[in-house]
Order: C-alpha cells, then sequence, then structure tokens
C-alpha cells in the first residue's frame, strides 16, 4: 500500500471501443468496491454503460501481481449521466476472484466525502498523456502528484489542484492523510479530467459531497 490498492480499470465503451482509467480500492462493507470517476463507467451526455469491466490492482508494465477482478456492477449518479462535469463520479462492485474480497487482498483506502475543498492530498494515476506531453507517461506505471486542492472558482463547485497527468490518469484517487507508515489515507476526489484548452496544470476533480456519498451507498452493500 497504497499502490496495490490503486490499478488499471479496463473496459469496453458503449460504442464497442476498449478503454482504461485508474481505480482505487475503497473501504466498504462488501470488501469489493473500487472508486473512479463516472466518465469511466458510462459515456454520460444520453449515451449508454460501459461494461466488460476488469481491474488489476497495482498494474505495471504489463504485469498485474494480484491478478485480475471482474465486475458485478456499476453506479455513477443521474447527473454524469446527462453530461454534467460536476457530478462525474463512479464506482463498481467486484466478484472475488480465486484469492477471495478484493480489499482483503490488496487492503483498501477510507473516505471522507462531503467534507470540504480545501485538502492537501496525493493524486495517482496511470498517464497515457500529460500536459505538457511526457514521454514517460505511457499507462504501465503509477504516477503521483502532491499538492493542495481548493474550489475551481466562485461559480464552480468543482475542485482543482497543479498537476500534468492526462488521459488515463481518470479515475485516479486524490488521497488525503496519506501516511507511508501505513499506507493509506483519505478519498476525497477522484480525477475528472482538464480545461478544454490543455492549456494550463490545473487539473479537476469533481466535488465528493452528497453525490458521491449517493453513488458509494450503490454499490458497498451489493
Amino acid at each position: 500500500m497504497p499502490a496495490r490498492t490503486i490499478g488499471t480499470l479496463y473496459y469496453v465503451r458503449d460504442d464497442g471501443t476498449p478503454g482504461y482509467c485508474t481505480a482505487t480500492v475503497i473501504t466498504a462493507e462488501n470488501q469489493s468496491t473500487i472508486w473512479t470517476a463516472g466518465h469511466c463507467v458510462h459515456g454520460g451526455g444520453g449515451r449508454g454503460w460501459f461494461s466488460q469491466f476488469l481491474f488489476e490492482p497495482d498494474h505495471h508494465d504489463g504485469q498485474a501481481p494480484y491478478g485480475e477482478w471482474e465486475w458485478l456492477t456499476a453506479a455513477t449518479t443521474q447527473g454524469w449521466m446527462d453530461g454534467d462535469y460536476d457530478y462525474d463520479i463512479g464506482a463498481i462492485a467486484l466478484f472475488p476472484n480465486s484469492l477471495g474480497d478484493i480489499a482483503n487482498v490488496t487492503g483498501s483506502q477510507g473516505y471522507m466525502f462531503g467534507q470540504g475543498r480545501a485538502w492537501l492530498v496525493t493524486f495517482f494515476g496511470y498517464p497515457q498523456a500529460g500536459v505538457p506531453a511526457r514521454p514517460e507517461f505511457t499507462g504501465e506505471q503509477l504516477f503521483y502528484c502532491f499538492g493542495q486542492t481548493d474550489q475551481k472558482s466562485v461559480i464552480d463547485d468543482r475542485m482543482v489542484m497543479d498537476c500534468d497527468m492526462h488521459s488515463g490518469a481518470s479515475g485516479g484517487p486524490w488521497i488525503y492523510d496519506l501516511q507511508s507508515s501505513r499506507g493509506w489515507g483519505y478519498i476525497v476526489g477522484a480525477f475528472s479530467g482538464r480545461n478544454s484548452c490543455l492549456c494550463d496544470s490545473e487539473a479537476i476533480s469533481a466535488y465528493h459531497g452528497d453525490a458521491a456519498i449517493s453513488v458509494y451507498n450503490a454499490v458497498r452493500n451489493v
């Protein structure tokens, strides 16, 4: 931990094309829930659900040292299904594999939802692109940024921080109070995207308040 609680989430989009995001094992009663962004589970804006989710914790360089877990069910917000990035939040309940329930194998990250937007966090992701471009971002290794979050603007409730990770890091956790002695902290956000101009280093997360709690409750006991 924390690396083994974070991994690559593979899926097939509603148009049949493959993709991947970053996801994190989150503490839940079923011991089998991962946290990510809404656009990693559903197309948004009138599109449909993605399918064939496969999670590989601690993926690196083509290896999956803890194996793979298949999906049971996925959840996101109605806001994201309507295409609103303010609600770009998602979660998936997983089937156990031959090793058991995933959280009993990898451990899990805690969460703090609905408790503000100003945090000192570590943001983890599997980027395959950066802003600006970075050749070491291949999607095969876990990277992180560390910094302060804040509200995006007086008219935008989302959270922002400074980080150059882009595609592939979507869904990557923003973890508060991560301590090396224990390897876990509290998820307070998940990478949603960047400003459309791709002209700055501002990384964005949906605010994790009531909407995050609703998504979490939809899968935590499945």
